[in-house]
């Protein structure tokens, strides 16, 4: 068996369809099985995949029990010598897998590879970077990296000065499409299990490189990433966990100053984010619902950095 390929699903009955079938369609040459870890999803996915997808490995969770221990379960169901993690919401192009495991194939000394991420209208997704530090964070908080997403200071996380037209030797790939060698996966021990979402694929590549591994991003392999994904209704639980993640991926691997620092950055966010940018939304037009899930989020934030005890 060449490779495993392992999708999470949480209540993407229709994403995960066009991505099986997109599969099918597209990785002909290569020799798979797919694994589905349904995280106890509310509309009726396992039931579609059972009665259409009859051969997909199924594993079904009892609660949703985030994304890397998900993984993880996949990962112990495994008999491919590579692993591809996939995101429900992407869709495999022409020779995708084919490059990805040829790449591997050649270059022992490399563990991981991505592909160039697409998004529904051909432009490009930014999808690897540098590892996370105080600069990045700092830029990222306070939306500069937004306003000004080329810049090599502002936008240096993922890579933002980059045209992502060649290949490179890169800290991170986003595990929206990641292919890994299952004996390395195994080695570091996987995902990360205490991070639910988001970090989750760069503490992964930290801990790759650490073991002394190179991580390469692949502009001639390409995939589709639509987000639309699970949370798109519940804006707090992306929001919530992408700041106690990013605490938990600093207290893991850098010094308590660091971590300090960024739950200073984290408190100027949430800030800005009410001065600011609840306001530019509401401008925009954007549902007051929504806007109440976004602060709902915050303010999870908040308790969590007042609250833990570092």
């Amino acid at each position: 068996m060449d490779v495993s390929i392992i999708i999470v699903n949480f209540s993407t009955q229709d994403l995960l369809n066009k991505l099986l079938i997109s599969i099918k369609e597209k990785m002909k040459s290569v020799e798979y099985e797919i694994i589905v870890v349904d995280n106890n999803s509310e509309d009726d996915s396992v039931e579609f995949l059972k009665n259409y997808f009859p051969k997909t490995v199924l594993i079904e969770n009892k609660t949703n029990v985030g994304f890397s221990k998900a993984n993880n379960q996949g990962a112990k169901l495994a008999k491919g010598k590579y692993l591809l993690f996939l995101n429900s919401d992407t869709l495999v192009c022409d020779g995708v897998a084919e490059k990805m495991l040829e790449y591997l194939q050649r270059k022992k000394s490399t563990a991981i590879v991505g592909p160039k991420l697409l998004n529904q209208d051909d432009t490009l997704q930014r999808s690897c970077g540098i590892f996370p530090n105080l600069c990045t964070e700092f830029s990222g908080r306070t939306f500069l990296n937004r306003l000004f997403p080329t810049s090599k200071v502002f936008g240096a996380y993922r890579l933002g000065a980059w045209d992502y037209a060649t290949e490179k030797k890169v800290d991170w790939v986003s595990a929206a499409c990641m292919l890994i060698r299952k004996d390395v996966f195994d080695q570091i021990a996987g995902f990360d299990e205490n991070i639910y979402m988001f970090y989750e694929d760069v503490d992964l590549c930290f801990r790759v490189k650490k073991a002394g591994y190179k991580i390469t991003f692949l502009p001639n392999a390409q995939i589709y990433h639509l987000h639309g994904g699970s949370w798109t209704n519940q804006r707090e639980i992306p929001i919530f966990n992408k700041g106690k993640s990013a605490l938990y991926f600093f207290r893991k691997h850098y010094r308590r100053w660091k971590t300090q620092s960024l739950k200073i950055f984290i408190l100027v966010e949430i800030l800005l984010s009410y001065l600011l940018f609840f306001p530019y939304l509401i401008l925009k037009g954007e549902q007051l619902s929504g806007i109440q899930s976004r602060a709902k989020g915050y303010n999870a934030c908040l308790k969590h950095i007042v609250f833990r005890a570092n």
